[in-house]
């Protein structure tokens, strides 16, 4: 597991290379780089999480609890980052109703193989 992290590590330091432009994190605020490291440690504990979810119990819980994270997003997402930047529409909305429902169709053909 630890090479596949140093693997990732490189080849992400090669794309930003690669990439043409410099980034500067010198631009970037102290305030910003705080919350995109506060992002990056959550990601990585959700990840860690789903991981250890999946080794205590099948795919199938482990994806119908993963999916509570379609409506929580619609939800809480106006409300962190205000309306004049979120909008729910109804598209979305609907779009967000296909992902579940057939995810929990998915499910439920495995669960009924």
């Amino acid at each position: 597991q630890s090479s596949f992290v140093a693997l990732f590590v490189v080849t992400f330091g090669v794309a930003l290379l690669v990439r043409g432009r410099p980034a500067s994190l010198l631009a970037a605020s102290r305030s910003s780089l705080a919350w995109k490291a506060v992002a990056g440690i959550l990601v990585g504990v959700a990840t860690w999480a789903r991981w250890y979810a999946l080794s205590l119990t099948t795919v199938v819980v482990v994806l119908s609890l993963a999916l509570l994270s379609v409506p929580t997003v619609l939800l809480l997402a106006p409300i962190v980052a205000g309306r004049h930047l979120e909008r729910i529409t109804v598209p979305v909305v609907i779009g967000s109703a296909f992902v579940v429902g057939g995810s929990l169709v998915l499910i439920a053909q495995g669960v009924n193989r």
